[in-house]
This record gives C-alpha cells, structure tokens and sequence, in this order.
C-alpha cells in the first residue's frame, strides 16, 4: 500500500503543471539614449530626459539658460574646427561663431528649469533648443569637410579657403572647382547642386 500511495505521489507531480515563473522585472533605466553634449558630437539620435525638477519660473534661469547654451555651442565649434588637427581651422570657427546665436535662440525655455541637469542631459522643454545645436553642429562639420578636402583643391583655380567657403554656403564654388576638383568636392557639389534645385523649386 506504501509503495502504491507513492507512486501516486508522484505520478501526481509529474503531470502537475510548472510553478508559473515570476514575472520578469523591467530592465533598469538607462542614460544611453539621453540628449547630452556627446550625442550633439555624434550626431545620433536620442531624447530629451534630463532629470532636474520644475521650479517656479524665474527669468534669471532663462537668461543663464542662454549663456549656458552658448557656451556649450562655442565649445562644440572648437571641437568639430579643429577635427583631428592640433588647431582649430580659424575661418571653419569664425562661421560656426556666427551661427551660435540663432542656434542658441530658443534655449532660454520658460525659466522653470536648466536647460542641462547636473549629469550634462537636456531637460525636458529644451528639444528645439538641442534641434538648434545640433544643427549648428551639423554645418560646421560640412564647412570642416569642404575646408579640409574641396578648399585645398580649389586653391588650385586660385581661390583662398574664405573665398571656398564663402561660395559653399552661398551654393556656388565656380566652374574651375566644380570641373577641376571633382573628386575632392564631390559632396560640396552634390549638396550644392540639391540646394539650387530646393531654391528653384519654392519659387512660384
């Protein structure tokens, strides 16, 4: 009987269904994604999750917001200029200076909060101002590739690198470059060629 009531113990376990596991515990929260001065230098996407509290608005902090905005872009211009070199190319920073205004115009916020929080991550509220920067970032980077690459050949057809430059952004680098630097400002001219059709296609 002892041996027969044990096999039915056990007969009865085996066919028992598995205790349900424990549910899965979410994943801890990461900074990866987070908007902060690397991801501007990267230029990869991320959101915009600081972590400082409201407070009661202030236009002290707006005003300090600005500032610290402006800074941050001054120190993003002497990066991307100087590239891999020992010296930032002076005339690539002189056109990223000249653009960290605008870029920095919507960085005040409503004064009820930094536009950084005490670990560098833009703080909610501050997503345009960061679409700000990271524009700026991204035509300094194309002024530093048309200097260090196009602007060497076009010295060539006798254009200074202020002269390449400023014919880069206003979309046109001349016959001689487009024919014989063809190699070394082929994105220059891709990019001028798409600006040109853009401009022709808005007006009426």
């Amino acid at each position: 009987m002892h041996l027969i009531a044990l096999a039915l113990v056990a007969a009865s376990a085996a066919s028992a269904p598995p205790p349900a596991s424990p549910p899965a515990s979410p994943p801890p929260r990461t900074d990866a994604l987070a908007c902060t001065r690397q991801t501007l230098l990267d230029e990869r996407g991320c959101t915009v999750e600081g972590r400082t509290a409201r407070q009661p608005a202030a236009r002290e902090q707006a005003v300090d917001n600005v500032r610290v905005a402006a800074a941050l872009a001054e120190e993003l211009c002497r990066i991307v200029a100087k590239g891999d070199a020992l010296d930032a190319d002076q005339l690539v920073l002189a056109a990223c200076r000249a653009r960290i205004a605008p870029a920095t115009r919507t960085c005040a916020g409503d004064g009820s909060r930094r536009v950084l929080d005490d670990g560098g991550r833009f703080n909610p509220g501050f997503a345009r101002c960061y679409a700000g920067l990271a524009e700026l970032v991204r035509a300094v980077a194309a002024d530093a590739d048309v200097a260090a690459d196009c602007c060497v050949c076009a010295a060539d057809c006798g254009v200074t690198e202020e002269q390449c430059l400023a014919r880069w952004h206003h979309g046109e680098l001349g016959a001689c470059v487009a024919e014989q630097c063809r190699e070394p400002c082929a994105e220059s001219l891709l990019l001028q060629r798409a600006r040109t059709f853009a401009a022709a296609a808005r007006k009426p």
